[in-house]
């Protein structure tokens, strides 16, 4: 019986044991990233105070969302998609009686699309402070300052650039910020440059490594190594571009890439930023800024420009005509054929960029002496 009672006392305390281990054992943390983390609900109804959201499934099987108050539908979200989750509802303050906000998130389905999200002030009307269409993509909703939250989206309009997959392709992030004058979240990237200079910096570097070389990048789409060099310059050139940092991306395109490349690269950009509604909501953003927020010292030499925003600009003399000519003159040397005298000709001549066939050199020819002077679009130089 003593023995029967020992073991029973062991067995208990061995219980007793694992219980605690087990009490002690804490939940997993809930992903910072994730939509829950960020405030978005799966509940089917949202209550304010004299409005509701609620998310319901047509016919077709797909899920939609209307804000109804007072008995009257004033809004109605679609695209959806057939999954009931894939429409989440937020509002903000998060337990207030009377929100300000409302968010609206959607997702259509499918292996790469789009995020809708709509923003809408309840207490003003329903007005509606963000809609982002069809060519963003969610990327967090957070508080930093105690004001109105914001939010990152990464953008879809640089896809394909230099035919490069959707995987490989430029997709910046970009920083809505609510804009108490223009009553809407507006792109403010230009503001944010601490948090997406690095983003940038990490791409610059990789791009870097990639292209492995200390000669002048040049692109081959046949080549695994020159497309993976080719998506971390995009990647570096477009996120530089949304920082309002243009003239930096295009110092950087002329100082490491080749010129047949850059006659590539920076129009397909400018094309690609002249049709961006985000981009170009951020650069009138940025003007205004710019407009009342900079002061400029008057000095012909170079100056740095004072100013409150988070983005410096460099104010430099600009060279003379004369300048410009000594710095494009060089020392070339060119043999070719002149077919109207049946002539070889080489020698040695000044020529000027950008072209470098503006020349002229003393050499000689199969007939004699040569003279060579103006323009010339044939022959061999080096």
């Amino acid at each position: 019986m003593r023995t029967f009672l020992v073991a029973l006392m062991a067995i208990v305390t061995g219980l007793s044991v694992v219980a605690q281990e087990a009490a002690t054992v804490e939940a997993p943390a809930e992903d910072e990233n994730s939509l829950a983390a960020m405030g978005f609900r799966t509940e089917r109804v949202m209550r304010g105070p004299d409005w509701s959201i609620r998310k319901y499934k047509t016919e077709d099987g797909l899920w939609r969302a209307e804000v109804t108050s007072r008995d009257a539908t004033v809004m109605e979200f679609g695209d959806a998609g057939e999954h009931e989750d894939w429409i989440q509802f937020m509002s903000w303050p998060t337990e207030a009686a009377s929100p300000q906000l409302l968010f609206v998130l959607r997702y259509p389905g499918g292996a790469d699309a789009p995020h809708y999200l709509d923003v809408i002030a309840p207490n003003e009307n329903f007005r509606t402070v963000f809609d982002s269409g069809d060519g963003l993509n969610l990327d967090k909703v957070e508080n930093a300052d105690g004001g109105r939250p914001e939010f990152t989206m990464t953008s879809r309009h640089y896809r394909g650039l230099l035919d490069l997959p959707v995987s490989e392709s430029a997709a910046p992030l970009l920083v809505f910020v609510y804009d108490e004058a223009a009553k809407q979240y507006i792109c403010q990237n230009f503001r944010y440059t601490k948090m997406l200079g690095p983003i940038a910096e990490h791409h610059r570097q990789a791009f870097e490594a990639a292209h492995g070389s200390q000669e002048l990048y040049n692109y081959r789409g046949d080549d695994a190594r020159s497309r993976e060099a080719a998506t971390h310059l995009l990647r570096y050139l477009v996120q530089t571009v949304y920082m309002g940092q243009i003239d930096k991306a295009k110092g950087y395109l002329e100082a490491f890439v080749a010129p047949g490349t850059v006659a590539l690269i920076q129009p397909a950009i400018e094309d690609r930023i002249a049709t961006d509604p985000w981009f170009q909501q951020m650069r009138r953003a940025f003007e205004r800024a710019n407009q009342a927020r900079h002061t400029i010292t008057p000095d012909p030499q170079p100056v740095v420009v004072t100013q409150t925003a988070p983005v410096v600009v460099v104010a430099e003399r600009k060279p003379s005509a004369w300048d410009r000519f000594w710095d494009s003159v060089a020392l070339d040397g060119f043999v070719g054929y002149n077919g109207w005298s049946d002539d070889v000709y080489g020698g040695v001549g000044l020529s000027t960029w950008p072209t470098r066939y503006t020349r002229i050199g003393l050499g000689l020819s199969s007939g004699g002496p040569y003279c060579s002077g103006g323009f010339h679009y044939a022959g061999v130089r080096f």
